[in-house]
């Protein structure tokens, strides 16, 4: 079971909402070919783009219902463990490497989250998946592409950001 915040639960609907309508208008226009085009419909121009996008919004729309049925919405931070790092953890550490601070901040997937003072994380990404877990002084490491990571976690708060 996976928890997730009320706010978190509403962004996957209205994105189940526009995906919904996506696939509306991609059936219909598909209809639309098929009535015009008979048995040549896949040789008439648009209808294979159209046939990818309506499979990719399928996919898409079973991914995030797959995701919200094994989820349990939490009201109160106060429901995930304080001792390590879980869901809506936001952890301060410091690279061993270069000694920079870094703060990373641990949500489900959604990609309009930004803020300059940490870097959001899922917790299925590299970042995330070797935090999850961890408690205040553990020394994690993972490679990235970009570098390899050595960080020791100073602090943990739980936050809804």
């Amino acid at each position: 079971m996976q928890f997730i915040s009320q706010k978190e639960y509403d962004i996957f609907q209205k994105k189940l909402d526009i995906l919904g309508k996506n696939r509306e208008r991609l059936s219909k226009k598909l209809g639309q070919i098929m009535e015009t085009s008979g048995s040549f419909a896949s040789k008439t121009p648009g209808f294979n783009e159209a046939e990818d996008e309506l499979k990719i919004t399928n996919k898409r729309i079973k991914e995030i219902k797959d995701f919200l049925n094994q989820t349990k919405i939490i009201k109160d931070i106060l429901e995930l463990s304080h001792d390590e790092i879980t869901i809506y953890s936001l952890v301060y550490t410091e690279d061993l490497n270069t000694k920079e601070k870094l703060n990373y901040y641990i949500q489900h997937d959604f990609s309009d989250s930004k803020n300059a003072d940490y870097k959001i994380v899922t917790p299925g990404s590299p970042v995330g998946k070797v935090l999850i877990g961890k408690k205040v002084g553990d020394i994690i490491e993972t490679k990235l592409p970009q570098k390899n990571l050595k960080l020791n976690i100073i602090e943990i708060k739980k936050e809804f950001l």
